[in-house]
């Protein structure tokens, strides 16, 4: 979108591959965190890159993915790779931060932070099963072989 100024925002939303790379230095910052998505943030004007003049609200639309999770934050990721956690909240479907400047911004999440799924498989030991099994099984062996002497 082009401001009355000249000024374009252009936010470029990199893929898997890439933020697989840069996961290590989140994890070095963010123990346990790992990073969703990853996004160049600039503002240019006649096709160069500014910095704002101040601070600025940045609102970045969650994914249908990144919505079933918990647990969002924002990181910045200066040009040696070096990962700060930025405050931010979650509203109406955007992750919401205020910077001064336009870089590399990554959403990250904890590693365990899916909600809305239900639990699934079981947590029993298999050994209760086997317990469940044998006794109704020693029973028909025993009515079966009592059941030949009657006879």
């Amino acid at each position: 979108m082009k401001s009355a100024d000249g000024v374009i925002a252009v936010v470029t939303l990199y893929t898997n591959a890439e933020t697989d790379k840069l996961n290590n230095n989140i994890n070095k910052a963010a123990k346990g965190l790992t990073l969703v998505g990853l996004y160049d943030i600039k503002l240019l004007k006649d096709g160069v890159a500014i910095q704002p003049n101040g601070k600025v609200r940045v609102n970045i639309p969650l994914t249908d993915e990144m919505k079933a999770m918990t647990d969002l934050k924002v990181v910045y990721i200066d040009d040696d790779g070096n990962v700060t956690i930025i405050p931010s909240q979650i509203i109406d479907g955007k992750i919401v931060f205020v910077t001064e400047h336009f870089s590399y911004y990554g959403v990250i999440r904890s590693k365990d932070a899916l909600v809305g799924l239900p639990k699934t498989g079981d947590d029993s030991s298999p050994w209760v099963w086997w317990v469940l099994l044998a006794v109704p099984g020693a029973a028909m062996v025993t009515l079966i072989c009592t059941r030949k002497k009657v006879l």
